[in-house]
This record gives C-alpha cells, sequence and structure tokens, in this order.
C-alpha cells in the first residue's frame, strides 16, 4: 500500500471524531469527498472566527489583538476561550 494522502488521514480522523457526516459524499474509512470536506469547512471557519467577528461587531478597542490572539490560539480550546470572553468584554 502506498502512502496515505493529508486527506486521507483527515478522512480517517473525521471519521471517528464526526461519523454523522458519512452521508455528505462517502466519508468512510477511505478518506473524504470534496464535499464533505467543503461541508465541514463551512461549518467550522464561521465557528472558528466566531471571537473575531464578535470583536469586530462591537467595534472592541482591542480588536487587532483578538484577531490575532484568535489565528494564533484559536486551534486550542484554552485560546479561544480566552478570545471569546475577551471579546465579549467591555
Amino acid at each position: 500500500m502506498g502512502e496515505k494522502t493529508l486527506i486521507h488521514k483527515i478522512g480517517l480522523h473525521l471519521h471517528w471524531v464526526i461519523p454523522s457526516l458519512g452521508f455528505l459524499g462517502g466519508l468512510n474509512c477511505h478518506g473524504c469527498s470534496p464535499i464533505g470536506i467543503f461541508f465541514i469547512f463551512a461549518i467550522a471557519t464561521p465557528i472558528y472566527f466566531a471571537p473575531s467577528w464578535v470583536a469586530w461587531n462591537k467595534n472592541h478597542q482591542q480588536q487587532d489583538a483578538i484577531v490575532i490572539l484568535n489565528i494564533v490560539a484559536g486551534w486550542s480550546v484554552l485560546g479561544y476561550i480566552v478570545a471569546l470572553v475577551w471579546a465579549f468584554k467591555k
């Protein structure tokens, strides 16, 4: 067997994490379809950037710092929570 591509590795992990998305076009142990990847990113992107969006809508004084924190550390649960709480504070 050849080396698995990044898409196949992502598909394997997503199959275990989000098995209910299998109907999106063949998400199974052999990888995932482009449609499935599109829907995952279409849902995950707005959620990921929610702290930045809140800071921008509230015209937060530290908006730039919140956006940077969201981009740099938002992938971690702690960084995301800190950015979200900070965005809601005055």
